[in-house]
């Protein structure tokens, strides 16, 4: 804004002459405006940019079920080869593992997908080691037949996964309460489904 600007705004009235006069006494004390004004707050594009689905999101997807299938598999050879006592401190481990570097990948933007995961990948080391704390207590004798092998939990109907179904559930509690990812829903509701399945020869023993 200049004088003659300040003149034109004064005749055609919208101020006073001695309006025009002081606003432009004003503006000649002040400093020049910066050049680099317009940068002073930088927009980050990436921040903006939509969240996709590509073929790395399927891969970080992919190896936490085949993580999650490999430990199912594993937890039958390490009950029968190093004991129920073992296999909880086991799953215990590689749930400590998960959380710590699940944490660390969390706390980067661009990778909270697969931090996210090895979140998942602890909860669903819950039930293993609820499965490991029964067979040491022997809560459930019956835990060393065949249809009562961990890789069962998915497959039979057995009043002895109650508890590793409520284990699942709280331990996907705790972890969507610090780390909200939607993929430990999943894991909730398959154990929420099995604890439904399983409550029936609890509730109702044959």
């Amino acid at each position: 804004m200049d004088r003659q600007r300040l003149e034109a705004a004064a005749e055609a009235g919208i101020i006073t002459r001695d309006q025009a006069a002081r606003l432009a006494a004003f503006l000649a004390q002040q400093p020049p405006p910066s050049s680099n004004a317009s940068f002073a707050a930088p927009v980050d594009p990436a921040s903006d940019a939509p969240t996709r689905f590509d073929v790395s999101h399927l891969l970080w997807y992919a190896g936490a079920l085949i993580v999650i299938g490999a430990m199912t598999i594993f937890s039958a050879i390490a009950y029968r080869q190093a004991g129920p006592q073992a296999l909880s401190w086991t799953a215990i481990a590689y749930a400590i593992g998960f959380v710590i570097m699940g944490r660390h990948f969390w706390n980067r933007p661009d990778l909270r997908t697969p931090g996210g995961l090895l979140i998942a990948c602890a909860v669903a080391m819950a039930p293993l080691a609820i499965y490991g704390i029964q067979g040491t207590l022997g809560i459930w004798p019956d835990l060393g037949n065949n249809q009562a092998d961990y890789p069962g939990f998915f497959a039979w109907l057995n009043a002895s996964w109650v508890y590793m179904s409520l284990g699942a559930i709280l331990a996907g509690i705790v972890a969507l309460v610090f780390f909200p990812f939607p993929f430990i829903v999943v894991i909730l509701a398959v154990a929420a489904w099995l604890l439904a399945l399983d409550l029936v020869p609890w509730l109702l023993p044959a």
